[in-house]
């Protein structure tokens, strides 16, 4: 297993990877603050929210990147956006989500890219650059003009998120 995420790191490193782009979990754009202060149940997902197996694989591959939160640009215009991966305890349940936020004139417009579902260890987020992808499930590659916002099982599964022609598309992964 350990294998597989190394050549997925490997893969995604030669895309741009998890790369500066994306920010510190303390780090937070003011868009994303004001999605967090609207939404007070939700928190971003942390280092500590993993599996210590995780964490490690995290702390080796994930450049000291926030796990929750990775920016991207899904647009030829270079406009920012922000995937965030959250977390929600509602006594023994716990659910993550993913949104991507983006401005929209003054405000921002929030899209959900993966509805609320229950998790024991949480998916991570990160950007992928510009470049070839895989798509496990149609069994080829797929070249993409701009970013994608991978969401990750750490040595299991992921799903990328990416635009062409202003809307949204995925693929799988698997490792």
């Amino acid at each position: 297993m350990r294998i597989w995420f190394a050549v997925s790191v490997v893969l995604v490193l030669l895309q741009g990877g998890p790369a500066i782009a994306d920010m510190q979990c303390g780090e937070k754009p003011d868009i994303v603050k004001n999605y967090l202060r609207s939404n007070p149940s939700w928190s971003i997902v942390s280092l500590n929210d993993l599996q210590a197996d995780d964490q490690k694989l995290w702390k080796e591959k994930g450049n000291g990147l926030c796990p929750g939160l990775a920016t991207v640009r899904l647009s030829q215009t270079n406009a920012k956006s922000y995937a965030v991966a959250l977390l929600r305890t509602d006594g023994n349940v716990k659910e993550e989500k993913l949104v991507l936020l983006s401005r929209s004139e003054s405000k921002y417009k929030e899209q959900s890219l993966v509805d609320p579902v229950s998790t024991v260890n949480p998916f991570v987020v990160y950007r992928v650059g510009p470049g070839k992808s895989y798509d496990a499930k149609k069994r080829k590659y797929v070249h993409l003009n701009s970013d994608s916002i991978v969401f990750e099982k750490l040595e299991s599964t992921s799903t990328s998120f990416y635009y062409v022609d202003g809307k949204l598309r995925s693929l799988v992964g698997s490792f």
